[in-house]
């Protein structure tokens, strides 16, 4: 895993914090109770949420709502997680809202323990995803505050012990070794009971042998019942199917029967009806006959010319048109002859004055009454012009009339005609039902003496079905007695069968059992345990080298000598004699506690196959270091080789080999760094 960025907000004694981290050695250096601690918590809380921690002891005095959110790669994939805190009454709480993970791809809003069991399985760790419980894996591989690795240190070996165990994961072979020694007794008493519950077999088997002879005596009796009701049975079934072939002929005599009045009925009904038919069509026949003489009658009128009516309307409106023309002019020529007239009576002309001359005027008006007898011609003319055309358009709107007619007449002929031909193809269907009818009625009178035979014919078959039907129930009641045992028999026989099977399984399962308990009790469970003896001396033999190389390398004192026990108890040796850790100076106890914390990191990592990335946390890892000791822990992580190693520390002296410095000041209780 390593840490790509880190944003905070209302978190202990920041208010807002946003960090990107790089690759190397970031050093976060400030001055004790400046807020550098806080970073590290953020970043556990982020991951695994509260642990054991009460919420209020992150979130800022007074603020109702804090926030992180973290940035880190896990195998080239890059992740983003973001934890909420809430103030409540007493304390302060994880929120399920604004808590998510976001991937490259996706955004996936979780619950506190949901996002616990996701960062768990992105980093490998396998652990429980109890939101209560802190990370083992990663408070012993990446970390562990420097006071707290002092406290294991001192801490009871037992306990000390039990812990490693499970940080090494050497606790998942005890756990074996119980869990198998637990099912080895499982298995014991499973074995036991499946041996008592076989012990009578015997008894089982002798009981099967009684049963199936009597099913084998049962057996030969029933198979002659058996064909004696299969003979009875197809003699029934030959009597039932006459009788119902006899009572098929009697319905349907019987039916017959009733039909003779209905279709008597419908004789009658139907001649009467043919009558009133032929009645009808001797009726429409008649007009038929006198339509046909009015048809021929408007057929012989001759159209009185071959103009259309258009035409003749057209040629009325010329005509009339230049009648009134010609009139005009008539009035017109008499208006001037008058004038002429009166000019001539008078002997002056009214226009210049002058004396008319009576010979010139007579002339003049002599000419004008001929041009006036002209017109009047004309107009006469074409008065009888338009006289004429206007009878000839009233003989053309008559003879239109008679074709109307003539259509609307040959209309009702074809009505009459298709009428006639109706009512004759009726009348003939009616007769041929009225003789089919008579004909059914002569044949149905012939059926009565048929039906006496047929139902005395049934009565002698139904007392001789009397007679096979107590023989079928005598069969049948032997049948099923017989029949009832046999399916009693083959219970028992199943039941016996199944417990017959069942013991014979239960046995060889108790005697399988039987030798699994003492493979896992005398092969496997030794076999887990040297297992175990063989894996923890491998890590303390490793862990016990780390710890010394780097505990010579921090103390240079030649005549001290450190090393782990097999409890991983640290031991320090001067001159052959073993110093009590709690006597040593506190430069030793903090080259101890470093040693031991950087030698379990590297352990645990290479156990741990989570922890591939190698991202190293420490925490004041320095505290009463010497000059030359802080330069040795430079020489340690240069040969850890970490792609990313975060150190806590108000020792301005580890500047010189840090990559990334971050500066943390604190003014008015509010944290900044730069």
């Amino acid at each position: 895993m390593i840490l790509d960025s880190l944003y905070l907000k209302n978190i202990r004694s920041y208010k807002e914090l946003d960090i990107a981290f790089q690759k190397g050695t970031t050093l976060f250096e400030g001055d004790i109770g400046s807020g550098k601690s806080t970073i590290l918590m953020a970043i556990e809380f982020a991951l695994f949420g509260l642990g054991n921690i009460r919420g209020n002891s992150l979130l800022r005095t007074g603020e109702k709502e804090g926030l992180v959110r973290l940035g880190f790669t896990v195998n080239k994939d890059s992740f983003q997680v973001q934890r909420k805190l809430v103030a409540s009454r007493k304390s302060a709480r994880q929120s399920s809202d604004g808590c998510y993970l976001k991937t490259e791809n996706d955004t996936l809003y979780l619950s506190p323990t949901e996002l616990k069991a996701k960062v768990l399985d992105i980093l490998n760790f396998n652990e429980p995803t109890n939101p209560r419980a802190k990370s083992v894996i990663f408070t012993y591989a990446v970390f562990t505050p420097q006071e707290e690795m002092k406290t294991i240190i001192f801490d009871n070996p037992d306990r000390r012990l039990q812990t490693l165990r499970k940080a090494f994961r050497i606790e998942d072979y005890k756990t074996a070794t119980e869990n198998a020694s637990s099912l080895a007794s499982h298995i014991e008493s499973k074995s036991i009971e499946l041996k008592g519950a076989a012990s009578t077999l015997q008894e089982n088997l002798d009981r099967k042998k009684i049963l199936e002879k009597e099913r084998r005596n049962v057996e030969a009796k029933v198979e002659p019942l058996k064909q004696q009701e299969k003979a009875a049975l197809r003699l029934r079934n030959s009597i039932q199917r006459k009788i119902r072939s006899f009572r098929e002929q009697q319905v349907e005599i019987s039916k017959i029967a009733g039909q003779i009045p209905i279709i008597e009925k419908r004789i009658q009904d139907n001649e009467y009806e043919v009558t009133g038919r032929e009645k009808e069509k001797r009726k429409h026949e008649e007009s038929l006959s006198n339509l046909q003489a009015t048809i021929d009658k408007l057929k012989a009128v001759i159209r009185p010319t071959d103009q259309s009516l258009e035409a003749l309307e057209t040629e009325i409106r010329q005509l009339t048109e230049r009648e009134r023309r010609f009139r005009g002019q008539e009035v017109i020529l008499k208006i001037k002859i008058q004038e002429l007239q009166s000019i001539e009576a008078r002997g002056i002309c009214p226009t210049c004055e002058r004396p008319a001359i009576s010979e010139e005027f007579k002339g003049r008006i002599q000419e004008k009454i001929v041009e006036k007898e002209r017109v009047t011609i004309q107009v006469n003319q074409l008065t009888q012009q338009v006289e004429k055309r206007r009878k000839l358009l009233t003989e053309l709107l008559g003879y239109q009339n008679i074709q109307q007619q003539l259509k609307s007449y040959s209309s009702q002929w074809n009505l009459l005609e298709q009428s006639i031909t109706n009512i004759s193809t009726r009348i003939r269907a009616l007769q041929i039902q009225i003789n089919d009818d008579k004909s059914f009625i002569s044949q149905a009178l012939g059926q009565y003496q048929i039906l006496k035979e047929i139902t005395k014919k049934i009565t002698e078959l139904e007392s001789e079905d009397q007679v096979q039907l107590r023989l079928l129930s005598q069969f049948n009641t032997s049948l099923a007695s017989a029949t009832q045992r046999l399916k009693d028999n083959a219970q028992s026989l199943s039941v016996l069968d199944k417990a017959i099977n069942q013991q014979r399984s239960q046995r060889k399962l108790s005697d399988n059992l039987s030798e699994h308990v003492i493979w896992i009790r005398d092969f496997f469970i030794p076999t887990l345990q040297t297992i175990e003896t063989t894996v923890l001396a491998n890590i303390q033999e490793e862990f016990n080298e780390k710890f010394r190389e780097w505990f010579a390398m921090l103390v240079e004192d030649t005549t001290k000598d450190a090393r782990i026990d097999e409890d991983f108890t640290p031991l320090v040796e001067q001159d052959g004699y073993e110093h009590d850790l709690r006597f040593l100076s506190g430069g030793e106890k903090t080259s101890v506690a470093l040693a031991y914390r950087l030698a379990l990191n590297r352990l645990v990592q290479k156990i741990s196959t989570g922890m591939t990335s190698n991202l190293l946390i420490l925490d004041e890892p320095t505290d009463g270091f010497s000059r030359e000791q802080l330069f040795k822990v430079r020489d340690i992580l240069n040969e850890l080789q970490c792609p990313q190693t975060v150190i806590v520390s108000h020792e301005k002296e580890l500047e010189s080999f840090a990559d990334n410095i971050f500066r943390i000041n604190k003014n008015n209780g509010i944290s900044e760094i730069h």
